[in-house]
């Protein structure tokens, strides 16, 4: 019940806060999905679905090189199923790469992308 609290609480924030939320379910080597295009001001909230998992923008696990992502970003490692793994509003533009840098995750294939369009004019 806790869970389900602290998750409508963040949906209700950055439903408030931002233009549009998404939504990437994690897994067993996996986040989907592995890309998306947004708009900057939007957010993306990583849901747990079963497994040990971070969302690591920062530092790439497979080549040990900084991602160079407009902003960097890494959340703590969440095992909790259903779990809300890290929630980010994106307000730079650019492309951001990420990925679960627990084990050998990323090199089992789990990365993903988020592309952020600059504001519209």
């Amino acid at each position: 019940m806790k869970i389900f609290k602290t998750f409508i609480t963040l949906l209700v924030c950055f439903t408030l806060n931002a233009q549009t939320t998404y939504t990437v379910n994690t897994g067993n080597y996996y986040y989907t999905p592995t890309s998306l295009t947004i708009d900057v001001g939007d957010s993306v909230v990583w849901i747990n679905d079963g497994g040990t998992h971070d969302v690591n923008g920062d530092i790439n696990s497979i080549t040990g090189q900084p991602f160079n992502n407009p902003v960097t970003f890494d959340s703590p490692t969440t095992s909790t199923v259903g779990s809300v793994i890290f929630a980010y509003k994106f307000i730079v533009p650019g492309t951001y790469n990420y990925d679960c840098s627990v084990g050998a995750h990323a090199s089992a294939g789990m990365v993903g992308t988020v592309i952020v369009n600059p504001p519209s004019t």
